[in-house]
C-alpha cells in the first residue's frame, strides 16, 4: 500500500510540495524518486543483488582455491621445488586456509644498510637485502591500501556527516522531474544531497514547473532557516578535508616511499651490480663500425681510452687486453683488473667514468635459428620413440613376487609385538641364483665395437648368463659339467637343438621341445608333466624329491583352473581341498590338473621384513605367523626382462626403427649446426652480417645511441628483436594499436554509460529505447542497469589489457623488462584515461541530455551527473572485489591448459615444459587495483561508499599477491630492474591524488562558488607540480657534460668513428697487422667444440664461476636444452634436498657470454625416463658409447644418486 510523504522546501516567493510514493521492494510500479530509508529504487536494488551474487561467486572461488591448492603443487607451489634450495620458502601445510598465512613477509623490507651483501655466497641473506621487483610491487600495493583506508575514514567519518546531518534528502530537494526517471537513494549519501541546498540559476514556478527566465535569485530555506549559508560553510569544511586531510598527506606518504625506492635502486646499482650496465648498439646507429671484426673493434675501444681491457679475452689473466684474429697479442696491457675482469672499490686506481668490459657481436643467425628449431623437433620425436620403447619393458620374474602386489596398509588388528618386529628391517635375499664367488672381470674386455642395430629389445634382454669357459671370459675354478651348464635356466637367444632323425628317439616332429637328460646330458624330447604344465616349462620335474618338496611348499595358486589358464598369479585367500579336474586335451592325451592346498612351515619371526603383507584379514596372531614375509616369496633365480606392454615384436620393431631414423637425423643436424656455428664465428671475426653489439661496462649511458638492458641479465635480452634491427616503425605500430584499442574501448563504454544512466531523470525521454528501464523498479531493470553493464565493462577492459600485453611483444624494445614496462605504462594510460576519465565524462554528459535540450544549467547538471555515475563505479568495484583476487590465485586458463597438456605429455621433457612456471606480470596482477585506486582517489569523499569496497579489493589482492610472489611466480624471463617500474608508478599514483580536488573544484565552479573552486583546482595543480618536480629532481642523472675532458675526447672519437660512412678499419690502432684467419676444421658435437670455436676464432673464453662478475645477473631460468641435467632434477615429485651436481651445466659455464643463444648452443642432451628395469640406463650407455650422444635420466627420488650412471651419461 502506497503512503504519501510530504516535504516542504520554501524560498522567497515559492513553496513546492512533492508527494513521493513509497513502493515495496522489487515492485514494478512506475519509478519515482524516494528518500533513503523509505524505500529502494532500481539502482539500490541493483547494488544489493550485485553484492549478493558477486560475493557468493567470489567466496566460492576462494574455497575452490583452498581445496585444489595442495593437489596441484606444479602450479601453486612452484617456488617450493623450482628455485634453488637457498631461495625456497618454507613449505606450506596442506590445511585449507594455509595460503592465508604464508611464510613470506606481507610488507617486504627495504634495508638502508646493505654493507653485509655477500655477493651470492649467501643467497637467502642477499635476497633480504635486495628484494625483487615483485616484492617491491607488494610494498606499493600496501601503501595504496593504507591510503584508501585513510580516505575511507575521512569520507565516512568526516564528509558523510556533512551530507546527512540536518539536510533534506535528494528526492525532496531536487528540482521536480517532468520527463520521467528518478534519483537514486544512494545519492543521499553523496555530495549531491548538499549541493541541492544551494540556490539554483532558475526558480521553479508555483505549479512545480521550471521558470526559464531566471529573473529571481532566491536563497533556499529549510523549515524557515537559511540553508544556503550553512551549505557554504559545510563546503568549506569539505574543501579542507579534501586538500589538507586527504590529498597532501597522501602525496607526502607516496613521495616518501618514492625516495626510499630511489635510494634502494642506487644501492642496487652500486653494490649488487657493481656499477656495471648492459647496453645494445645497433649497426644502424653506428654505420662506421660496419665491416669491423670483433677484435678490431675491441682494440679501437682500448685505443681511444673507453676500456682498460675486456674480460673473457684469451690471456686476460696475464694482463693482455685481447688477441687479434690471427692469434697474436695486441700488445696493450691494462692494470687494476681483478680475476673476474672488474675493478673493485678500495683499489689504488680510480674508477673510470666509462669502462667497457665486454663486447659481443650479434650476427645474423636466421639460418641457425631454423636449424635449432628443427633439431628441437627431431629431439622431441627421438625422446618420444625412446620413451615408448623403454616403457615396453619392465623388470619381471617367471613366478609371482612382491612386485606384483599393490602396497597395502598395515592391518588394523595387528598386535604390538608384531609391529615391533617390523621395525627391524631385514635385507631381502639376493636375486642371484648362485652363492658362489665370481671373479670380477673388467667391463671393457667384452664390449662390442659396433652399434647394436640388429635387435629390437635392449641388450640385457639377450644377455648370456653364467657363461664360463669361453675364451678370455673363462672363470677359474669352475667345476660344473657341460650338462649342468646347459641345464641352467635359458633365456633370450640361446637355443638347444638335436638332429630330427635321432637314432635313440626316432623321428621327432619339427618344433618339438627338447631338454638334456640329467644322467647322460644328451638332448631328448620333453616329457610334459602335470607340474610343468601347472607352473611353466622351467618348473623342475616331479621325479626329483628335492624339487617335489619345493613344489609342495609353493605359496601360489594354480595357473590353470576349471580348464582355463589363470592369469591371476596372486595367491588365493580361500583354502581349497584337493580336487581333480579335466582340461582340454593337448595332443592326443588328457592332462589332469589339480590344485593343492598350501603347505609348508612358516619362516622364523626374526626373518620378517617391513614389506606389505598380502591383502587378507588378520584375525589373530597365529595368522600373522602363518603368512611368510614377501622377501621369502621372491624367487631364487635371476630375473629377466620381457615385453609387458602388450606390443608384439613387430610393433617394437617399428618403434626401434623410428629410433634409428630420428637418431641418425639428430647426429646429422648436430654436424650441420656445428658447421653453421663455425661459419658464424668466422663472420663475427671478419665483421660480416653484423646486426649490432652487446656492451657490458660502466658509463654506457654516456655513449650515444646505446639502448640500456634494464634487467642486466642474459635472459632479459630479446635476441629475436636484435636480429630485426632498430625499427622505428615498430614503436609507431605499437602506439597505433594502443590508440585503436582505446578508441574501440571508449566507443563501447559510451553505450555502457548510456545504459547505466537510463534510470536518471529525462534520459529515457530522449533515448526512447531505454525508456522501459527508466519507468520501473523491477529486479530485471535493476540488474540490466547495474550488474550487466559492470560485467560487460569488466570483460571489455580485460580484452583491452590482453591486446596491450600481446602488442608489447612486437614492440621495438630490446629487453624483456623494457617491453614489460612499456606494456604497463600503456595499460595505465588506458585504464586511467579511458576506463575512468572517459567513462565518467560520458556518463555525465548523457545524464545532462535534458539540460542540453532545454539550454538550462548545463554545467550544473553535468556536475550532478558525475556524482550520479559514482554509484555505477561502486557496482564495478563490488563486481571484482572478491572475484578478481580469487581468479588471480586460481589462474583458471593456465590450470586448464596445464591439466590438458600433462595428459598429453609423454616424455620427461614434455612434462617439464608443461609445468614450467609462469612469470610475474604486473599488468594483469594490478590492473583492478589501479582502476579501484583511481576511483577512490576521485570519489572517496564525494561519494564515501566507494571507499570500503576499494579497501576490500586491495586487501584481498594483497593476500593473493603475497602468496603468488612468495610461492607461485618464478623469475625466469628477465632479471630484476631495481624497482624501476615502481619508481615510475609511485609518482603517477601521487598524480592521481589530484583528481578529487580537481573534480570537486569543477563541481563547485558549476555552482558559481568561485573561491572554493579556484582553491581546489589550484591545489590540484600544486600537487601535480610538486610530484613531477620532485620526481625529476630525484631521477636526474649525470650528463655527458659532467664528465672529465679526457672522457669527453674519447666519446667524441667514438662518435666520429661510429658516424663515419667508411666501413674499413682506417684507424692505426697498433703496429700489429690484423689478418683475418680461416681456422682449421673444428671439432664438433660437444660442449668443447663450442668453446674451441670461440677461443680459436674470437679469442674469447667463458670466465669461471669464481671469477664471474656481478653482471649479467643470474635468474631462475632453467633451459631444458642447455641445462638438461638440472631440469631432470627439477620436479614437484623430486626429493626436496638433492645433492648438487658435481659439474657445471652449459648455461652456468656460458653465463657471462652474451652471444646469441643459437651461436653457443651445444648438442642437446637426450632426456630419458628412469625405469626400474634399467632399460633407460642401458639405452643411455649405448647412445653415448656408439653414437656419441649424451643422455641423462629423469631424477624423481634421491635413490637415483646411489648409482652415478643414473644421473647423467657422459656428462663429465
Amino acid at each position: 500500500m502506497i503512503q504519501p510523504s510530504t516535504t516542504i522546501i520554501s524560498s522567497s516567493g515559492f513553496v513546492a510540495v512533492s508527494v513521493t510514493p513509497t513502493q515495496a521492494f522489487g515492485s514494478t510500479v512506475v519509478a519515482s524518486s524516494v528518500c533513503i530509508g523509505r524505500g529502494v529504487d532500481v539502482t539500490a536494488i541493483g547494488v544489493i543483488f550485485s553484492t549478493v551474487i558477486c560475493s557468493a561467486i567470489g567466496f566460492s572461488l576462494w574455497l575452490l582455491f583452498g581445496y585444489i591448492r595442495p593437489k596441484y603443487r606444479q602450479i601453486y607451489a612452484v617456488r617450493e621445488w623450482f628455485v634453488t634450495p637457498g631461495l625456497r620458502p618454507k613449505a606450506l601445510e596442506k590445511s585449507f586456509w594455509a595460503f592465508l598465512w604464508p611464510y613470506v613477509p606481507l610488507i617486504p623490507a627495504v634495508p638502508k644498510d646493505v654493507s653485509s651483501y655477500s655477493n651470492g655466497r649467501n643467497p637467502q641473506h642477499d635476497a633480504k637485502l635486495f628484494p625483487s621487483d615483485e616484492q617491491l610491487a607488494q610494498r606499493t600495493l600496501w601503501h595504496a591500501f593504507i591510503l584508501v583506508v585513510m580516505w575511507s575514514v575521512v569520507g565516512l567519518c568526516g564528509a558523510l556527516p556533512l551530507y546527512l546531518v540536518d539536510t533534506p534528502c535528494v528526492a525532496d530537494s531536487a528540482p521536480s522531474i517532468q520527463l520521467g526517471g528518478q534519483y537514486s537513494t544512494l545519492q543521499d549519501l553523496s555530495l549531491l544531497r548538499l549541493l541541492n541546498l544551494l540556490a539554483h540559476d532558475s526558480i521553479g514556478s508555483a505549479n512545480g514547473g521550471l521558470d526559464l527566465s531566471g529573473a529571481l535569485s532566491p536563497r533556499v530555506t529549510v523549515d524557515g532557516r537559511d540553508a544556503t549559508h550553512r551549505t557554504e560553510i559545510r563546503l568549506m569544511v569539505l574543501t579542507i578535508l579534501v586538500v589538507v586531510v586527504a590529498a597532501f598527506p597522501a602525496v607526502f606518504k607516496l613521495l616518501r616511499e618514492y625516495t626510499r625506492l630511489i635510494n634502494y635502486r642506487r644501492h642496487w646499482i652500486e653494490v649488487k651490480c657493481g656499477g656495471i650496465e648492459i647496453g645494445w648498439l645497433s649497426k644502424a646507429d653506428a654505420p662506421g663500425f660496419s665491416g669491423w671484426g670483433e677484435n678490431q673493434l675491441k682494440e679501437y675501444i682500448i685505443k681511444v681510452g673507453l676500456s682498460r681491457g675486456f674480460k673473457n679475452s684469451d690471456r686476460s689473466r696475464e694482463g693482455f687486453a685481447g688477441v687479434g684474429a690471427n692469434g697474436r697479442s695486441a700488445g696493450i696491457r691494462y692494470a687494476g683488473r681483478t680475476e673476474d675482469g672488474f675493478s673493485r672499490e678500495g683499489e689504488e686506481e680510480t674508477k673510470s667514468e666509462i669502462d667497457l668490459q665486454g663486447l659481443f657481436t650479434i650476427a645474423d643467425t636466421t639460418r641457425l635459428s631454423g636449424l635449432i628449431a628443427e633439431r628441437d623437433m627431431i629431439l622431441n620425436n627421438l625422446e618420444l620413440a625412446e620413451t615408448k620403447y623403454i616403457n615396453s619393458f619392465q623388470l619381471s620374474t617367471p613366478l609371482p613376487s612382491v612386485d606384483n602386489y599393490p602396497l597395502q596398509e598395515e592391518p588394523p588388528h595387528e598386535t604390538v609385538a608384531s609391529a615391533r618386529l617390523k621395525e627391524r628391517i631385514s635385507r631381502p635375499k639376493t636375486l642371484g641364483g648362485s652363492s658362489r664367488s665370481r671373479t670380477r672381470r673388467p667391463r671393457h674386455a667384452y664390449m662390442a665395437t659396433a652399434a647394436p642395430t640388429s635387435y629390437v629389445a635392449p641388450s640385457s634382454y639377450y644377455k648370456l648368463r653364467d657363461v664360463r669357459g669361453v675364451g678370455r671370459l673363462s672363470s677359474k675354478g669352475s667345476e660344473e659339467s657341460l650338462a649342468q651348464r646347459i641345464s641352467q635356466r635359458i633365456i633370450g637367444s640361446r637355443f638347444q637343438e638335436i638332429q630330427r632323425d635321432s637314432y635313440m628317439f626316432g623321428r621327432i616332429p619339427m618344433g618339438s621341445q627338447v631338454q638334456p637328460d640329467r644322467s647322460t646330458g644328451a638332448l631328448g624330447p620333453v616329457q610334459i608333466s602335470m607340474d610343468q604344465l601347472q607352473h611353466g616349462p622351467n618348473y623342475p620335474s616331479s621325479g626329483n624329491a628335492a624339487e617335489v618338496e619345493l613344489d609342495e611348499q609353493d605359496d601360489y595358486g594354480s595357473w590353470i583352473q576349471d580348464g582355463q589358464f589363470n592369469l591371476n598369479v596372486g595367491p588365493s585367500t580361500v583354502e581349497e581341498e584337493d580336487t581333480e579336474e579335466t582340461i582340454s586335451p593337448i595332443g592326443s592325451s588328457d592332462i589332469h590338473v589339480h590344485t593343492r592346498q598350501r603347505q609348508g612351515t612358516p619362516p622364523p619371526v626374526e626373518r620378517r621384513s617391513t614389506f606389505p603383507m598380502r591383502a587378507q584379514p588378520i584375525r589373530n596372531e597365529s595368522d600373522l605367523e602363518a603368512v611368510p614375509p614377501p622377501h621369502l616369496r621372491l624367487q631364487t633365480q635371476q630375473p629377466f626382462v620381457r615385453p609387458v606392454s602388450g606390443m608384439n615384436h613387430d610393433d617394437l620393431g617399428i618403434v626401434y626403427g623410428s629410433i634409428r631414423d630420428w637418431r641418425s637425423r639428430l647426429k646429422s643436424i648436430n654436424n650441420e649446426i656445428a658447421e653453421v656455428q663455425a661459419d658464424n664465428y668466422r663472420h663475427i671475426a671478419d665483421g660480416e652480417a653484423t646486426k649490432g653489439w652487446v656492451l657490458i661496462g660502466r658509463g654506457l649511458t654516456f655513449l650515444p645511441h646505446v639502448q640500456m638492458i634494464e634487467g642486466r641479465s642474459k635472459e632479459d635480452i630479446r635476441y629475436s628483436q636484435l636480429q630485426m634491427g632498430h625499427r622505428r616503425m615498430s614503436s609507431m605500430a605499437f602506439w597505433t594499436v594502443i590508440g585503436m584499442t582505446s578508441i574501440f574501448l571508449g566507443a563501447s563504454l559510451v553505450a555502457i554509460a548510456g545504459l547505466v544512466v537510463s534510470p536518471a531523470p529525462g534520459v529515457g525521454h530522449y533515448l526512447k529505447f531505454l525508456q522501459p528501464l527508466s519507468d520501473t523498479n523491477g529486479i530485471g531493470a535493476a540488474l540490466a542497469t547495474t550488474l550487466a553493464p559492470a560485467l560487460v565493462a569488466s570483460v571489455l577492459i580485460m580484452i583491452g589489457l590482453i591486446t596491450v600485453h600481446y602488442t608489447a611483444k612486437f614492440s621495438s624494445s630490446v629487453s624483456v623488462s623494457a617491453a614489460r614496462i612499456k606494456s604497463f605504462q600503456a595499460a595505465f594510460l588506458l585504464l586511467v584515461g579511458v576506463c575512468c576519465v572517459w567513462l565518467i565524462a560520458c556518463g555525465s554528459v548523457i545524464f545532462a541530455l535534458e539540460a542540453f535540450a532545454t539550454s538550462n544549467s548545463k554545467a550544473q547538471i553535468v556536475a550532478d551527473g558525475a556524482i550520479y555515475f559514482a554509484a555505477f563505479l561502486l557496482v564495478m568495484i563490488i563486481n571484482v572485489a572478491i572475484i578478481a583476487p580469487a581468479l588471480i590465485l586460481i589462474q583458471p586458463l593456465h590450470l586448464w591448459r596445464l591439466i590438458r597438456r600433462e595428459r598429453m605429455a609423454v616424455t620427461p621433457r614434455q612434462r617439464f615444459r608443461t609445468i614450467y612456471p609462469r612469470t610475474y606480470d604486473p599488468t594483469y596482477t594490478t590492473a583492478c587495483c589501479l582502476v579501484a585506486v583511481t576511483f577512490a582517489a576521485t570519489f572517496s569523499l564525494i561519494f564515501p561508499l566507494i571507499g570500503p569496497a576499494v579497501c576490500l579489493l586491495l586487501l584481498l589482492t594483497l593476500i593473493a599477491h603475497r602468496y603468488l610472489v612468495g610461492y607461485v611466480y618464478a623469475r625466469t624471463d628477465s632479471g630484476d630492474t631495481g624497482g624501476l617500474l615502481q619508481i615510475w608508478l609511485l609518482p603517477r599514483l601521487a598524480d592521481l591524488v589530484a583528481l578529487q580536488p580537481l573534480l570537486l573544484g569543477l563541481i563547485l565552479l558549476s555552482r558559481h562558488l568561485w573561491v572554493l573552486g579556484g582553491i581546489l583546482i589550484g591545489a590540484a595543480m600544486v600537487i601535480v607540480s610538486i610530484v613531477e618536480g620532485y620526481a625529476w629532481y630525484k631521477l636526474r642523472q649525470l650528463t655527458i657534460k659532467t664528465v672529465s675532458s679526457s672522457t669527453l675526447d674519447s666519446v667524441a672519437q667514438w662518435n666520429r668513428a661510429a658516424s663515419s660512412v667508411e666501413s674499413q678499419y682506417s684507424v692505426n690502432v697498433s703496429s700489429h697487422t690484423i689478418i683475418p684467419r680461416r681456422s682449421l676444421p673444428l671439432p664438433r658435437s660437444s660442449m668443447a667444440s663450442v668453446l674451441e670455436m670461440m677461443s680459436r676464432t674470437l679469442a674469447v673464453m667463458p670466465s669461471s664461476t669464481k671469477g664471474h662478475g656481478p653482471v649479467p645477473l643470474p635468474t631462475e631460468d632453467i633451459d631444458d636444452l642447455t641445462a638438461t641435467e638440472q631440469a631432470a632434477r627439477t620436479s614437484p615429485n623430486a626429493a626436496p634436498h638433492l645433492p648438487p651436481l658435481p659439474f657445471m651445466t652449459h648455461s652456468e659455464e656460458m653465463q657471462g657470454i652474451l652471444y646469441a643463444p643459437e651461436l653457443i648452443a651445444p648438442p642437446p642432451i637426450i632426456w630419458l625416463p628412469n625405469d626400474r628395469s634399467a632399460i633407460a640406463e642401458s639405452e643411455a650407455i649405448d647412445l653415448f658409447r656408439y653414437h656419441d650422444l649424451r643422455t641423462t635420466l629423469d631424477v624423481r627420488t634421491i635413490d637415483a644418486f646411489a648409482f652415478p650412471g643414473h644421473a647423467s651419461t657422459g656428462a663429465k
